[in-house]
């Protein structure tokens, strides 16, 4: 094996800082000063962003050097810290290595432009963004668990198979016969012609050991006489069989049919397809072998082989058409003979139908007797004998032409429609172009990849020869790797009684696939388990947050437990496999610790127009050719080769070139024994630069996995920067509730941000397959038991279809807004028609029908939706510890600080859930806008806010942080709105009185002067310090009519949700939206008043993301 990564440095003597940025993300920082004393004056930095891990062993701080000048732009305060100038400078210098591609990324991530270079500016990736993340890191204090979840996230990698092409530029040779002998040389220093299994060839063909090692002469030479003479006995009787049944069966047959037998008698082309022209070709080709049989002497072992040699070959074309057409002969029988009256049925019954079928089924019989003679004939002979690797070549030329009975399309057909049988979710598109090489068991460690506390996920891997599907096993019962195989490989026929079925519960579950040439691997040191680099994102998945691009951790289990090596040499076979139909041969080559599967390409313009290629080529040229290609090398650097390699023939010594990504060159002239030597050396060395993120192919993938370790290891990357107080002064309404004791979440500190996943029950759809910690069998919602699967049809079309219904209650919702005299009210709701507008949204969508309905009654409908059908295949919107996280932070959070805490945290959300939470939030800011009268408002944001939240809930309790979240809509969800379902309607969550505004090519949403003014008259407890649970909970403990406080709006909309029965369909529900909201409707103008001294923002503009973005603080 090959080193491709270097391990962890040490990192306990080292300083942490940590802070959040706009464009890299999290930043985790281990630095240490150099000593007074010491001899060298510098910082020693190990850097660790999305972007990938950099460590710098010693950063000389001289004012001299380049990087120094990211030090002139900290505040002049820092500049005297020795501390700030050596942070300063090793970021300035990990900037200046991150690659264009990288930083091309991190910019579309970001949303700020395509490429880097379109935005270059003072302020981006330079030495300003250097001094003010050095500005912004707060140092913090880790766990060890996060430094062994560090360790085992960057082990060291290793590497110990690849496959590559060999092309012989310029030629177009069918056979390796045809090769320049210059370039014959070449190809001998890759050593001997290997094997690999094809979708025809299933095993290896292996060579037979005589079992007798010395068996007397005599005896030997009578038992293989005595083979050899039934042998050809048994061929001149199969040929004259075969003639017989030819001439006086089949050729009558065909002439009736010439002649027009009548409606019932076959045409002469139906019965072509059960007496096919090979059978006519196979009495050919063997009455030929039985002629050359009988000339030989006898008793010739030798001269035998040789014939069989000679003769076995032509056999291939005519036996493959006869076999491929055997397996339809009993039913094209049955079809011919149905009408017992017809005049072909009675010449069958004259011919004999039992003889019919067996003479049509002696051909497929024969070839197997072969192979008993021959193996009856090695079993007597010496293992030295000249005669007994000419019949094991002569024996596997039988065995192949056997292996080519199953039509290798219809084996394919076999192989998905028996994989969609156990697999319910298997999507329709994907058919695999080659066989079933591998089903791996093993377990699938998440972030931060620690092997005891990680939690697991138990897959299997399906590997082909052009993708690598990836199943989970929701339960210790679901089917593994070896049943799926023998699923696959089972016989035509009935399934065995006791299969796992689609109903039974326990079945495998579908997570993704990925075309092979996007996977790369590497393997741990004890061989345990593999690293899995996916180039792209799966496809087909549905498990939202680990479907993109990255790095996974597999633990190999079963049949590959301890043999990640193995792995790593089956998937690179497989990769070849993929290309093999077009090759001229197969070479295996080690070398350096490192095996290479080498395809030959004897036509340059076979290999130019197969698709996908291969990661490494190799080109052999002829003096003449060497130095057109040299000059062009760099170019063939491009669709999918990251290596590219010229090997230039000559007299004495070889040329050797090698082009690669990021500008590397290498010029070698070498002996031809040394080639291999210095080429594996050069290929081993790259290998270690391709596992960089700064390798282009690589980069999506490492940055994405990076980006999910930081975030996994629990660390308060933005506490510190967004949250300290040195900033700015505690929040007054902390200092208020920790002061009354109030608050749902009592007093939290408001330097440390929980870390949360926000995982709704029902986010990984199907709910069966999800992780499990350490050894158990539970899933992500900690439930011992898992649901069966959707079937593969309805899981995307149903999740779709969720969400036209959703975008179909919010137009009906925006229409009513939109009618004269909007009175969003709840009185007088029944609860049969709000069933009947939920059943009918649910069949046919019908908009109309929520448009006419009341207002209440739509929303009434849309509260039953989401609590039932939407939570019951996307989750709640949102869970009670993130509602409550939320409540917190939006409490204490300056606008723009919770603007991107907002964002970080609904990053978390699935898709579905994401869209869902903010059009919700832009619909009651829309309804709100068109609501004059305050009760009515009080009693919108009730609703909306039971809406948002679980059933067990108090909305009365949340309701200041939906007023947040509505007052400060404009700058908290500024994105611009998904494309809308319904062609011209309003996009998903977008409110008619918006106006798209473009800058810097990011879109504001700025509503209309109307819509700022309710904005405004929104409450403003925030500023005052004031919480407005108190107020609300007096009014209900002093007395107030029950069905006028906010409590009964929140029940009457649990009573809506819950149940299906209509039993109070002549009852009507009143409402008396008398929600008083006077300490949250106050002008903005009062607030700023009282606030003071006070430093809380005010501003609900977002500056540009670009203008000013990372300029240094004033000095």
């Amino acid at each position: 094996m090959v080193s491709i990564s270097n391990p962890l440095p040490e990192l306990s003597h080292c300083l942490t800082f940590c802070t959040t940025d706009q464009l890299v993300g999290n930043v985790l920082v281990f630095a240490a000063i150099s000593p007074p004393n010491s001899s060298f004056s510098g910082i020693e930095a190990h850097i660790l962003t999305c972007a990938g891990l950099h460590s710098y062993k010693k950063i000389t701080l001289a004012p001299s050097s380049a990087l120094y000048a990211a030090v002139q732009f900290l505040p002049l305060a820092k500049q005297g810290s020795e501390v700030h100038r050596g942070l300063a400078v090793a970021i300035n210098k990990y900037f200046s290595e991150l690659s264009i591609p990288v930083k091309d990324l991190l910019v579309r991530k970001a949303g700020f432009g395509n490429t880097y270079v379109e935005i270059a500016q003072p302020g981006i990736l330079d030495e300003r963004h250097a001094a003010f993340l050095a500005t912004k890191l707060q140092s913090c204090n880790l766990s060890e668990s996060v430094y062994k979840a560090l360790s085992a996230a960057f082990a060291e990698r290793f590497l110990s198979n690849i496959d590559l092409d060999i092309v012989l530029w310029g030629q177009t040779a069918p056979n390796l016969e045809e090769v320049p002998d210059d370039m014959k040389e070449v190809l001998a220093l890759f050593g001997d012609e290997s094997f690999l299994p094809t979708t025809r060839l299933k095993r290896q063909l292996s060579k037979h050991a005589s079992k007798n090692a010395k068996p007397v002469e005599k005896e030997y030479r009578e038992g293989v006489l005595r083979e050899i003479q039934e042998f050809s006995e048994t061929e001149q009787n199969y040929v004259r069989k075969l003639e017989q049944f030819l001439e006086m069966d089949i050729l009558p047959l065909k002439a009736r049919a010439r002649q027009g037998a009548g409606p019932e008698y076959p045409t002469e082309e139906e019965l072509e397809q059960l007496f096919p022209e090979s059978l006519i070709q196979i009495i050919v080709e063997n009455r030929r072998f039985a002629e050359d049989l009988d000339q030989l002497q006898a008793g010739n072992i030798t001269a035998f082989a040789e014939c069989c040699l000679h003769n076995f070959p032509n056999f291939r074309d005519c036996y493959d058409d006869y076999l491929q057409a055997s397996s339809q002969f009993p039913q094209i029988l049955a079809r011919f003979t149905k009408t017992k009256d017809a005049s072909f049925s009675k010449r069958v019954e004259n011919i004999g139908e039992q003889r019919l079928r067996s003479m049509l089924i002696e051909p497929v019989q024969r070839l197997p007797r072969y192979s008993l003679y021959i193996d009856n004939m090695l079993s007597q002979l010496p293992a030295e004998h000249p005669a007994v690797q000419k019949l094991s070549d002569a024996r596997d030329i039988i065995t192949e032409i056997c292996s080519l009975q199953t039509n290798a399309s219809a084996e394919r057909n076999q192989t998905v429609q028996r994989l969609q049988t156990m697999i319910p979710l298997w999507p329709a598109r994907l058919r695999p172009t080659g066989r079933l090489i591998s089903a791996i068991d093993c377990q699938e460690v998440l972030p931060p990849f620690t092997d005891k506390d990680a939690d697991v996920m138990n897959s299997v891997l399906l590997l082909f020869p052009d993708c690598l599907v990836l199943l989970r096993r929701p339960k210790s019962s679901s089917p593994n790797g070896r049943a799926v195989l023998a699923e696959v490989d089972r016989p035509p026929g009935p399934a065995p009684t006791g299969r796992p079925t689609s109903s039974s519960g326990s079945e495998l579950v579908f997570a993704g696939w990925a075309d092979l040439a996007h996977v790369k691997v590497a393997e741990s040191s004890d061989n345990t388990f593999l690293w899995i680099n996916f180039l792209a994102d799966l496809r087909d998945s549905w498990e939202f947050k680990l479907l993109a691009a990255g790095s996974r951790k597999i633990i190999l289990q079963s049949n590959f437990e301890g043999r990640a090596s193995k792995v790593a040499e089956e998937i690179a076979k497989a990769k070849l496999e993929r290309r093999v139909q077009d090759m001229l041969g197969i070479r295996e080559v080690k070398e350096d610790g490192l095996s290479a599967w080498a395809g030959i390409w004897g036509d340059e313009w076979k290999w130019r127009s197969f698709v996908p290629k291969t990661s490494v080529v190799i080109f052999v040229a002829d003096e003449l050719n060497g130095p057109i290609l040299r000059d062009e090398l760099y170019s063939e650097v491009t669709d999918g080769v990251e290596v590219a390699v010229l090997i230039q023939t000559g007299k004495g010594k070889l040329g050797l070139e090698m082009r690669s990504y990021n500008d590397y060159t290498s010029s070698d002239s070498v002996a031809p024994n040394e080639l291999l030597l210095v080429l594996f050396k050069r290929l081993c060395a790259l290998q270690k630069k391709h596992s960089l993120p700064q390798h282009p192919p690589l980069a999506r993938a490492v940055t994405y996995a990076n980006e999910r370790l930081l975030k996994s290891l629990n660390i308060g990357f933005d506490g510190e920067s967004r949250l300290s107080k040195v900033l700015r002064p505690a929040s007054p309404v902390k200092m208020i509730s920790a002061f009354l004791g109030g608050g749902p979440g009592g007093g939290v500190s408001p330097g440390k941000r929980p870390q949360s996943i926000h995982l709704t029950e029902n986010l990984m759809l199907p709910p069966a397959g999800g992780p499990v910690r350490g050894n158990s069998q539970t899933d992500l919602r900690g439930s011992p038991t898992y649901a069966a699967s959707p079937s593969r049809e309805a899981v995307t079309g149903e999740l779709k279809r969720l969400e036209v219904i959703f975008e179909g209650f919010v137009m009906a919702l925006k229409y009513h807004a939109g009618q004269e005299n909007f009175n969003p009210s709840f009185a007088n709701i029944y609860v049969d028609e709000v069933d009947e507008l939920h059943l009918e949204m649910m069949r046919t969508i019908n908009i109309e029908a929520a448009k006419r309905a009341a207002f209440g009654t739509t929303f009434g409908a849309f509260l039953k939706f989401m609590r039932n059908d939407w939570k019951e295949r996307m989750g709640v919107l949102i869970s009670k510890k993130g509602v409550d996280e939320l409540l917190e932070n939006s409490d204490a959070m300056y606008l723009q600080d919770f603007e991107q805490y907002l964002s970080a945290f609904l990053s978390d959300f699935s898709p579905q859930n994401r869209r869902a939470f903010r059009s919700v939030v832009r619909l009651l800011s829309h309804l709100m806008s068109k609501t004059e009268n305050a009760d009515d408002k009080g009693t919108l944001v009730a609703a909306f806010t039971d809406l948002l939240l679980e059933e067990e809930l108090d909305a009365l309790d949340y309701l200041p942080l939906v007023d947040r979240l509505v007052e400060d809509v404009d700058t908290l969800f500024s994105e611009m709105p998904a494309q809308s379902f319904f062609g011209d309607a309003p996009p998903m969550g977008s409110v008619n009185s918006q106006t798209m505004v473009q800058g810097s090519r990011r879109g504001k949403i700025i509503h209309s002067a109307s819509h700022s003014s309710v904005s405004s008259s929104t409450s403003l407890r925030k500023r005052f310090g004031l919480s407005m649970h108190g107020s609300l909970r007096d009014n209900r403990s002093n007395g107030q009519d029950a069905a006028s406080s906010p409590g009964k709006a929140s029940s009457i909309w649990r009573t809506l949700s819950k149940g299906h029965n209509k039993t109070h369909s002549q009852d009507s529900i009143n409402i008396k939206s008398n929600i008083l909201r006077t300490k949250s409707i106050e002008r903005v103008e009062r607030a700023r008043e009282q606030l003071g001294s006070m430093d809380r923002p005010i501003s609900r503009e977002k500056p540009p993301p670009l203008q000013g973005l990372f300029q240094p603080p004033p000095h």
